[in-house]
């Protein structure tokens, strides 16, 4: 095997592995725990980091990219881990370092291996499992789901345990829902994604949570401003210089 298809080979089950971390992490909980939705989560994740690390470290040719966001992210981690010294519940508090830390090596290692012309692939999984724990939102919402046994401390809370963390989650997803929309060439993935974009909408509405449609109008926003800059040349430009700010990788 040639050391190109052997590269080819270990990228696409980093793209594979990361996919199955996106459809893991959201969906998995347990009755075991006291917090039904995090503690499984946390460890589904780490277990998902630990593999991707695993996938890259055996690509012929790791690259390593630096980026500006480097420093204040080691900067915030400092902060996280002295502040176990003082905390009353050093445990928990430790448990919350490993998640902070866990996102931090997550960046890392999706920065020296995604690629900005793969972003959209890697949207349809992330919006796809929002729209799973919509439904399953909904359906507790209207009293459908209650022979599940998803334990929640706050229905509808999907799989996330509590209806405020399942908002968290969904918020992510409408605006990626609409970018997927915008880029579809074809009737039925415009339906598909137009259709999703609407159950995510309708899950938002059931969880009653004001925070959650705040941060969704943050995110449109957000969404609207990168669609007029690429819509335009000199927005295109901008953009490019942003990313590459941020991630020395020219695109």
């Amino acid at each position: 095997m040639s050391k190109r298809t052997t590269s080819t080979t270990n990228t696409r089950l980093f793209e594979w592995l990361f996919t199955l971390m996106l459809i893991a992490v959201p969906l998995v909980w347990s009755s075991e725990f006291v917090f039904v939705a995090y503690y499984p989560k946390l460890v589904a994740f780490h277990i998902g980091l630990a593999a991707l690390y695993i996938a890259w470290l055996f690509k012929n040719r790791p690259i390593f990219h630096s980026s500006s966001l480097f420093l204040p992210i080691f900067a915030y981690l400092l902060i996280i881990i002295c502040s176990a010294l003082w905390a009353p519940n050093r445990i928990d508090t430790l448990v919350q370092v490993s998640h902070h830390l866990g996102l931090a090596l997550l960046f890392f290692v999706l920065l020296n291996n995604i690629r900005t012309q793969n972003i959209l692939r890697h949207m349809r999984p992330i919006v796809a499992i929002g729209i799973v724990i919509a439904l399953i939102g909904i359906a507790q919402y209207a009293g459908w789901g209650t022979f599940w046994k998803i334990p929640s401390a706050g229905l509808p809370g999907s799989t996330l345990g509590y209806r405020n963390y399942a908002a968290m989650f969904t918020i992510l997803c409408p605006p990626l829902s609409l970018l997927l929309f915008i880029e579809a060439r074809h009737p039925k993935p415009q339906f598909g994604w137009g259709l999703g974009t609407a159950i995510l909408f309708t899950f938002l509405i059931c969880t009653r949570t004001r925070g959650a449609w705040a941060g969704l109008a943050l995110g449109l926003l957000v969404v609207a401003i990168v669609l007029l800059l690429i819509k335009t040349h000199d927005g295109q430009r901008l953009w490019r210089a942003l990313f590459s700010a941020l991630t020395k990788d020219h695109l």
